[in-house]
């Protein structure tokens, strides 16, 4: 074992004891460093139960070795061998299994089982033990560092019980100080028992979210609470809250953002099998009279020449409670880390260029275009090729924000020289294929970078999304399928490949698998020199390799609403994409979002079935259409209007058949109507495409009723500069121009009819004297009356231009 070490000294320096600096201990020779960098296994297990863990295991050496892993369970992160000759081990052995021999640099997932026993010494209230693991747990193998051989995984609960989390948190990003504000929460059972709680939703001035008790009071402050339903072990439940926007009593006045975070069971009612993972920080939530400005996106080339000049757009939003203008900045940086020029210190960034946001509303976006040349900061190392292109908003800090420290976004890498840039767009195969099988698969390279050059592409099976080449030192952990020469690719243009081979799956995966990533590498030996280096796999997709079915679902169609209880059919397409003919069932489902549960004899479900039918033998590559009835019987409604479901479907919900790869069985459907309301969408538009300013602008428009009760409604034209079309709002007057309104007639459930709308046409008021391209976009039920759906009442036509 070594230490690499460094030492400054000049004459001047004054305090000497901090010149020196000593790295972490390096391994020189020929020696394995074996490793363990996860543990994952099921959340909870009751005691005695089988449990089945994937432990990975890394060589981080320069010699290659096979060993071994034990899996354990302990009370504490320390996990501890057992001795022949010690006491009583504290902690218990799960399972063991072998890894197989590693080279330098490689990695492997190794499958360990067994019974989920406590240790002997934990005491019977304890119901939560960390799944850790050793790997090299006889000591058999001499490595460079012994003592980096122990993983102390995760907290494992052991027991019968619930275990409630919390995953997510979302809610408005400010609100003014009492204002009211729905947030959304999702709750989790992972526990082996179903249990049902409560939620309460708080306001905290850091991440640390903490209950008040009747004892003490709280820093945090409740916003809301609420019951959550009976989960199921496994299941979970987006539930929704009432608050107010409330700041805690505590909190400094000029802290304007606060964290909107969530208690799951927070008076301790629910014995579960671990008590300390019950709250979630949730977000930054601006409380105030201010803006708060943020960028959404950055867009621009993917490469240029230095000092070459470049035009990107940048979309700020303001999503504070008031209306405000400010100035944005584009920044090359060498990092991820994009930081705004300061008069006091030199500027890390370059600097591409700046301009000026108009006023935004709360809410509203902008997209501005910056024009600038391109000069690498003056730090960066000459080899340096790669650059972030990032931008700021309010770089000087001359708008006093909601909150602050959200201005800066990273952008995307940039290609800065002259070189080419290789990246694989796309990997096309078949879906499955047996093992030893010729396969012709279809890859897309394209050069994003300034120059054309020729190279090389490989295409690879692999256990998992990494995708690796083999190298003279090593084999991969990956089987190469094959590999092609291409023709020089100039820059901004693609060329897409055949390449064909027998497949074999990777050597070192396990017999169970029978899906494998079909990916692929361009410029695998790393023969020519690039803008960017590390953009040059793609892991492509599943492709399931063996004998057998592997069957999905196509489409899930049928009406677009329903009365409650009211009969339902649905056609649902399901195929065979896999190597065998097989036989299967599907059901359908409604659920109130796009995960479709199917229910458990052992747990109910959030889903309910509306029918289920057995699928007759599909051969490879066939399909066939299944009918299903049932009734329209869905969980009731969260809140008033609260009508919208997913009609989905699974394939072999009981997991009866025996696939190629198991987790496509499910189609989320579409959205269905179930209740007592109208549903009005346009389905059709029809307008001009040229109109001089202040000139009669006439658009024809067909309303629809895909509702379950007859309505009339209104429509409204609108002229926008963007693709997003803008009502007036009480947050501020509309970004759009208002060309003309009118109501239609009565429309029973299924009816439509054609409108006429005329009206002046303006250009938006952003540009009132700039003549130029428009949307012509449209608008029904403006009021926002009640709806089964009111997000699909906008439709998007063509461009108009706007003559002077």
């Amino acid at each position: 074992m070594w230490y690499v070490g460094a030492r400054i000294s000049t004459p001047e320096d004054g305090n000497p004891s901090n010149d020196t600096r000593i790295s972490a201990p390096v391994g020189i020779g020929f020696r394995p460093d074996l490793v363990i960098t996860s543990v994952k296994a099921p959340a909870s297990v009751e005691p005695g139960q089988p449990l089945s863990a994937q432990v990975t295991v890394c060589n981080l050496s320069t010699q290659a070795s096979g060993t071994r892993v034990s899996l354990f369970l302990s009370e504490d992160a320390n996990i501890r061998l057992p001795s022949p000759a010690g006491p009583p081990p504290e902690d218990v052995l799960v399972g063991e299994a072998s890894v197989p021999p590693l080279f330098s640099g490689q990695c492997t997932t190794v499958p360990v089982s067994g019974l989920a026993l406590p240790p002997p010494p934990s005491r019977p209230d304890i119901r939560a033990f960390h799944l850790g693991a050793v790997v090299d747990p006889n000591n058999a193998i001499p490595e460079f560092f012994e003592d980096n051989n122990t993983h102390p995984g995760y907290l494992l609960g052991v027991g019968r019980g619930a275990d409630f989390i919390i995953t997510s948190v979302k809610g408005p990003a400010s609100a003014q100080p009492g204002q009211s504000f729905t947030a959304e929460v999702t709750v989790c059972n992972q526990g082996t028992q179903a249990g049902s709680t409560d939620v309460a939703l708080l306001l905290s001035e850091d991440a640390s979210i903490r209950v008040p008790s009747p004892s003490a009071p709280s820093e945090d402050v409740v916003a809301g609470e609420r019951s959550v339903p009976l989960l199921a072990p496994g299941e979970c439940s987006t539930v929704f809250l009432f608050g107010q926007a409330q700041p805690p009593a505590t909190n400094s006045p000029d802290v304007r953002a606060f964290h909107l975070g969530a208690v799951v069971d927070p008076g301790n009612s629910s014995q579960e099998l671990i008590e300390d993972n019950n709250t979630h920080p949730g977000y930054l939530l601006g409380v105030g009279n201010g803006t708060d400005f943020v960028i959404t996106s950055v867009k621009g080339p993917a490469s240029v020449q230095p000092g070459q000049s470049l035009t990107a757009e940048v979309t700020v939003c303001n999503q504070g409670t008031q209306a405000g203008g400010t100035r944005m900045a584009l920044v090359l940086s060498e990092d991820a880390s994009i930081r705004a020029p300061s008069p006091s210190a030199p500027f890390g960034d370059t600097l591409v260029g700046a301009a000026q946001v108009p006023a935004l509303f709360p809410g509203r976006c902008a997209t501005v275009s910056l024009s600038g040349n391109i000069s690498p900061p003056p730090a960066s190392g000459p080899g340096t090729r790669a650059f972030h292109l990032g931008a700021v908003v309010d770089p000087d800090n001359a708008t006093p924000e909601l909150i602050e420290d959200n201005n800066t976004h990273s952008g995307f890498l940039l290609g800065v020289g002259n070189g080419a840039d290789f990246v694989i767009t796309s990997v096309k195969g078949p879906a499955s294929v047996e093992p030893g099988q010729p396969l012709t698969a279809q890859v897309t390279v394209c050069n994003q970078g300034t120059q054309a050059e020729n190279t090389r592409v490989a295409l690879l099976l692999s256990e998992d999304e990494f995708i690796s080449y083999p190298s003279p030192s090593a084999p991969s952990m990956d089987s190469l399928v094959n590999a092609k020469q291409l023709d020089p690719i100039a820059p901004g243009q693609c060329a897409t490949v055949s390449l064909s081979g027998a497949v074999q799956v990777p050597p070192m995966s396990r017999q169970d698998v029978r899906a494998f990533h079909l990916g692929a590498v361009v410029d695998p030996d790393n023969a020519t020199l690039e803008l960017i280096e590390d953009n040059n796999t793609h892991s492509g997709y599943l492709l399931g390799v063996g004998a057998g079915a592997d069957f999905v679902i196509t489409s899930v169609k049928g009406p677009a609403s329903a009365q409650p209880g009211q009969p339902l059919t649905a056609e649902v397409a399901v195929c065979n994409q896999g190597t065998r003919a097989e036989s299967t069932r599907v059901t359908l489902l409604l659920s109130k979002d796009e995960s479709i549960r199917v229910p458990s004899s052992s747990a109910p479900s959030e889903d309910v079935v509306v029918g289920e039918q057995p699928v007759p033998p599909v051969l490879p590559g066939q399909c066939v259409t299944v009918t299903l009835s049932g009734q329209a019987y869905g969980s009731p409604p969260r809140w008033p209007g609260d009508w919208g479901f997913y009609l989905g479907a699974v394939v072999d919900p009981n997991n009866a058949t025996p696939e190629l790869i198991e987790d496509n069985n499910v189609h989320s459907g579409y959205r269905l109507g179930v209740g007592p309301e109208a549903d009005f969408f346009i389905s059709e538009m029809e307008s001009p495409v040229f109109v001089r300013s202040g000139q009669s602008l006439g658009v024809e428009l067909t309303v629809c009723n895909q509702g379950t009760r007859a309505g009339s409604t209104g429509v409204r034209v609108l002229l926008s500069m963007d693709a997003t079309l803008d009502l007036s709002s009480p947050q501020g007057p509309s970004e759009d121009v208002l060309v003309g309104e009118v109501s239609t007639q009565i429309l029973q459930p299924g009816w439509c009819q054609t409108v006429s709308v005329s009206g002046n046409a303006y250009p938006p008021p952003a540009n009132p004297d700039m003549p130029g391209l428009y949307y012509v976009g449209a608008v029904v039920n403006p009021v926002g009356a009640p709806e089964l759906f009111t997000d699909n009442n906008t439709l998007l036509g063509g461009w108009i231009y706007i003559a002077p």
